[in-house]
């Protein structure tokens, strides 16, 4: 054992063993080049909801885990609470981007406009969320609904992402707006299953998603699922994998869930929609 007389050299101060490790991936938006095309505008904050759209927000799961990860760890005598640090709250100069822009389509074979609007403003929640573990109004605001996705493991780690969600479907009809107002990772304790939001965390991130009709010559109906997202997420100086294989790993799997949620919408819609043409006798 070193004597008391001997000076050892400055080294960072070591992390508390009894704190919790403290992620600060909080994430910051990326402004959003501009776009000439008014196909794709962006949706406006306010407008009025009907229900939400997971196909694009599914990308959130993944990338969400690495957010809330390590926020709360075990200890010998019971949980230890998160402890903020002088050091936590500097910014390491560490980021990652995370951008993705999918644009999927389906030609169905039945359908007029019209009665695609009826059927989206009926419909629209149960063949859109995908992958959710439940949806619920938000209290005081229950036009806003708030859709827990799964949880996700890290290692020893359990995270959930919820998200607050309006959608608007055209008054004129021919598509349907996406609004992700909020997005929350939060911590899950194993034991008791009880999910932690802290607002510190909350993610901010770019985004739309647009699903639009057309009546095609065949006689039915041209399907465009078009989703854009983009987010730049700052490191903790102490994460210990290299920045170049978070960001890989994170487009890698989200890009994934993209595509495979957004496909997995317009399967639902192409499938309830032929089945409610014939239920409702519509004229298609």
């Amino acid at each position: 054992m070193l004597s008391s007389s001997f000076q050892k050299p400055a080294q960072r101060p070591a992390e508390d063993p009894q704190a919790a490790l403290q992620p600060l991936l909080a994430s910051r938006v990326l402004d959003r080049p501009a776009r000439s095309s008014a196909r794709h505008a962006r949706p406006q904050a306010g407008q009025a909801p009907a229900a939400p759209h997971t196909s694009f927000a599914a990308w959130a799961s993944p990338a969400a885990a690495l957010v809330a990860a390590g926020k709360v760890i075990s200890a010998r005598r019971g949980v230890v609470k998160r402890r903020a640090t002088d050091k936590a709250d500097q910014k390491s100069g560490r980021q990652i981007c995370i951008g993705h822009e999918v644009t999927l389509k389906k030609s169905l074979t039945q359908g007029s406009s019209s009665s695609m609007d009826a059927f989206m403003r009926e419909n629209a929640a149960e063949v859109s969320l995908q992958n959710l573990e439940k949806i619920v109004p938000k209290p005081g605001q229950p036009e806003i609904l708030q859709c827990f996705m799964k949880p996700n493991d890290i290692g020893p780690y359990r995270s959930q992402l919820m998200m607050e969600v309006k959608v608007e479907v055209a008054e004129a009809g021919g598509k349907c707006n996406v609004h992700i107002l909020d997005m929350h990772p939060g911590n899950v304790d194993k034991k008791t299953g009880e999910v932690t939001f802290d607002p510190q965390y909350k993610m901010d991130m770019e985004s739309e998603n647009i699903i639009e009709w057309v009546e095609n010559s065949e006689g039915g109906l041209d399907l465009t699922n078009h989703a854009w997202s983009r987010s730049r997420m700052n490191l903790p100086w102490w994460f210990p994998l290299p920045d170049a294989f978070v960001e890989k790993a994170a487009k890698l799997m989200t890009g994934k869930v993209v595509r495979d949620g957004m496909a997995k919408v317009n399967e639902q819609i192409e499938s309830k929609f032929s089945a409610w043409l014939v239920n409702e006798k519509v004229d298609a």
